[in-house]
């Protein structure tokens, strides 16, 4: 009896016992492969920078939000430094002493400052700044006109000397003195005992004109008198 051939008997064995042939699958040509790019093999192609895979196109779309975080980041850190150095220069052109600034009342783009109180003397008030220099708060007022030949005005001086009291009540710190900064010169003026007992007579004057019915002008200024706001009714203002 003729034997069959061996790969038709293998063949027919494997339909027996139930195997499914299986078709050679031809392996593509060296034309119809992926290309390799930078020595890499054919699956990390996509991970090559001049691949045009979706690993580096996911990778590209997440730097582009990180890059512009930090140009925003980058952007406002320097618009702050702007602000800073520019409130920095306007506070040393306006004649303010050395020191750390720890309140201030003249700078519309912040908060406003809660007043100085006290219940003490029944006083309140804004400094314009405080400037703490050697273990002291020095208050200054700042006047956007000239300081007259003679010196400060008596109310300018007991407004800075109000101020002195209210930080030494409000504080708990005695200052040596405070600062007038007119236009044209920076004017110090040294807070005693006697300007301050000055000052609290001054204050019992004003609750005392409050209750009074007659209230009598106390200066012979016509600018002042003109830009009152009482002059209407004031029976001693001047021409």
């Amino acid at each position: 009896m003729a034997s069959a051939p061996v790969g038709l008997s293998i063949f027919a064995h494997g339909s027996a016992c139930g195997w499914a042939p299986v078709s050679r699958i031809p392996q593509p040509g060296a034309a119809s492969r992926p290309p390799t790019v930078c020595g890499c093999s054919p699956c990390d192609a996509s991970l090559c920078p001049g691949s045009t895979g979706v690993s580096l196109g996911r990778a590209s779309t997440r730097l582009v939000p990180l890059t512009s975080a930090i140009a925003i980041v980058a952007f406002v850190f320097l618009l702050a430094l702007l602000v800073f150095a520019n409130a920095r220069r306007r506070i040393r052109e306006s004649g303010i002493p050395e020191g750390r600034v720890v309140y201030q009342d003249t700078d519309c783009r912040r908060s406003v400052e809660r007043p100085l109180v006290s219940h003490r003397y029944g006083l309140t008030g804004k400094p314009d700044y405080l400037v703490e220099q050697s273990n002291e708060l020095i208050p200054v007022e700042v006047k956007s006109r000239s300081c007259p030949p003679s010196g400060p005005h008596a109310s300018d001086a007991a407004q800075l000397t109000a101020y002195c009291v209210l930080v030494e009540d409000f504080c708990g710190v005695t200052p040596s003195h405070g600062v007038i900064q007119y236009a044209n010169r920076v004017w110090p003026i040294r807070y005693t005992f006697k300007g301050r007992e000055r000052l609290l007579e001054i204050l019992d004057e004003m609750r005392a004109a409050r209750h009074s019915d007659a209230v009598h002008r106390d200066h012979i200024q016509a600018g002042r008198c003109r830009a009152c706001g009482y002059r209407a009714a004031c029976n001693e203002a001047l021409d």
